[in-house]
């Protein structure tokens, strides 16, 4: 049973379960709501990323780097969506309307992580609990989420999700850093009734923004001629987003009644699941590399290579073992 539900063995001897002491506990709130049960694969997919973060934060300080002073930036401040969208987007060396140079998602989605990745930003992705095919992760639980640090800020996506939905995940994360807050992330895109703290509504208020810019919108908007449900696709695939971001820009914009905000809900959420990923697939190597932050890898076949990590740690926090970890640094390049 121990091994079934991946319970410690010893725990089954105690009178009461213990509480452990693992980041979860920081999320103190989901959807505003207490978040008290988390899945054991939720629990042991963060714990595994705090273990990569410390590390990273500990390499960063042993080589004299300086912590990145955009985490927390606004931390306990009044700060709005347009100075926080104009600040990030400096950061990566974005411009406004970004996402409309490339033709698809996945072009989208590489190119901010590596954005992300060259400011700092620890990004990690996988649908399932390290290499364990047999525990994928719930996407009703999770999409994202944030762990916070100055000198290693990462955030984690859940791949099970849609290509649209993890680029948008991505914009809505990197706001946490900048507010310094950790963030467990689950929005259901297809629920109009969706009611979030202030916090999460100014952060899906900057992503919406930086994904689909309102002044692109309104041009782009009106150059469509279709019915409404058409104009709405045919938008969210000029911008690489999901058909959900580009109904709320509607209706955000007076465009869109919220009758038929609803309706176009409603349409979206009985097709929603259909484009979410299903599984890794492919070459291991090649989906072992999307997995992985490379700044990360390069940094740890560094230290790897100075004596100053063992190989047994770079293989506990790559999920490889001998081989697989020379491959994996081979193709990485490091």
């Amino acid at each position: 049973m121990s091994r079934k539900i991946h319970i410690p063995f010893g725990y089954f001897f105690l009178d009461k379960p213990p509480v452990e002491d693992n980041k979860i506990a920081e999320f103190r709130t989901i959807n505003s709501t207490s978040f008290e049960n988390p899945s054991r694969d939720l629990i042991d997919t963060v714990n595994a990323m705090s273990d990569i973060q410390d590390w990273m934060a500990d390499y960063n300080i042993r080589n004299g780097n300086d912590p990145y002073n955009y985490v927390g930036k606004y931390e306990g401040q009044k700060v709005t969506a347009e100075q926080l969208n104009d600040d990030i987007l400096h950061t990566l060396d974005l411009k406004e309307g970004w996402s409309l140079d490339f033709r698809n998602a996945d072009e989208s989605f590489k190119t901010l992580r590596s954005a992300m990745s060259v400011a700092g930003i620890i990004v990690m992705m996988n649908g399932i609990v390290g290499n364990n095919t047999h525990r994928k992760l719930n996407i009703n639980e999770f999409r994202a989420f944030t762990l916070i640090n100055e000198y290693a800020p990462l955030i984690f996506i859940n791949n099970t999700d849609s290509k649209n939905a993890k680029v948008f995940s991505l914009l809505h994360e990197i706001c946490h850093i900048w507010l310094g807050s950790e963030s467990l992330y689950n929005r259901p895109e297809n629920n109009a009734n969706y009611r979030v703290n202030q916090t999460e509504q100014l952060c899906n208020q900057v992503a919406a923004e930086m994904l689909v810019p309102m002044t692109k919108f309104r041009i782009i908007w009106d150059e469509d001629t279709g019915s409404l449900s058409q104009r709405v696709k045919s938008v969210a695939d000029r911008f690489n987003c999901s058909q959900y971001v580009i109904a709320r820009r509607a209706y955000d914009a007076g465009i869109m009644d919220r009758a038929d905000f609803e309706r176009i809900n409603s349409q979206l959420g009985r097709s929603i699941n259909d484009s979410r990923t299903t599984g890794s697939g492919g070459n291991y190597y090649t989906t072992l590399q999307s997995r992985l932050d490379h700044r990360f890898v390069k940094s740890l076949d560094a230290s790897v290579s100075r004596g100053e990590t063992l190989y047994t740690d770079a293989y506990h926090l790559t999920n490889t073992n001998g081989s697989t970890y020379t491959r994996l640094i081979s193709a990485i390049g490091g």
